[in-house]
């Protein structure tokens, strides 16, 4: 048991690691309120990728802010530049997965719901890497005395 503690406090210590949980759990988000609105509420595709997308992306910004890279600013013209920075880089990444998605699409084949989301998850892959490249070194990035 204290092997499996020392290991937990080492991943919990590691940015990477909890950049990898928090965008697991997007990814779940992202998947969730797709499957919901695509099997539950009947909405067609597109519609249902861009909202599962944008609840992922919400979603992920207090991950990030407050888990990931444990990022703090003072006052709220900073927060809103900060929040209005992650909103920017989201946007772009958003364009990749939307436009990523029909390729992935025809790549995998077929229409069945399981080709469906192995195209959304191969995208969507993709998108959490760049979307750790700009919250680390646009929205999320230390001070150069190492502050938050």
């Amino acid at each position: 048991m204290t092997r499996i503690k020392a290991l937990a406090r080492r991943l919990y210590a590691s940015e990477t690691a909890r950049y990898l949980a928090a965008g697991a759990a997007a990814t779940f988000v992202d998947l969730a309120v797709f499957f919901l609105l695509r099997h539950v509420a009947g909405t067609a595709e597109n519609p249902a990728n861009i909202i599962s997308i944008a609840a992922a992306a919400l979603f992920a910004y207090f991950t990030n802010k407050l888990f990931v890279f444990r990022k703090r600013v003072s006052g709220i013209p900073a927060l809103i530049l900060e929040f209005c920075a992650f909103i920017a880089s989201r946007a772009a990444t958003m364009l990749v997965e939307y436009f990523g998605y029909a390729p992935a699409r025809r790549l995998f084949g077929g229409s069945s719901r399981l080709r469906e989301y192995a195209a959304k998850t191969v995208v969507i892959a993709a998108v959490v890497a760049l979307n750790y490249g700009f919250g680390k070194l646009v929205v999320f990035r230390k001070a150069k005395g190492g502050g938050g």
